[in-house]
């Protein structure tokens, strides 16, 4: 498998925060704007888009330090939104544990 993240998400994350990002409601009437949280998705399906794009922006976020040339706004950017979404895994994740009955 092949490491380098495909240009969509590549585009996504250089146009920065909620470029193109599809807006609408989620279940608990929180207004998503950024381009990893859509309304019409399951759970499940947004967990493994989230870790999915946590993944690329890892590799992607890697190479960028290993480059000399690299641009320090850019590589700020994307480690802002690998935090964001880490964050986003780790409410999801804990929104699919069932709570226990007392």
């Amino acid at each position: 498998m092949d490491d380098a993240p495909s240009p969509d998400w590549r585009d996504r994350i250089l146009a920065g925060p909620g470029a193109g990002a599809k807006r609408g409601r989620d279940r608990s009437g929180k207004l998503t704007t950024m381009a990893f949280e859509r309304a019409d998705d399951s759970p499940a399906q947004r967990l493994v888009a989230l870790r999915g794009e946590h993944r690329e922006l890892d590799a992607l976020i890697d190479r960028l330090q290993h480059d000399p040339l690299h641009d320090e706004v850019m590589l700020k950017r994307l480690k802002k939104r690998k935090l964001a979404l880490r964050d986003a895994i780790a409410q999801l994740e804990s929104s699919l544990i069932p709570d226990e009955p007392a």
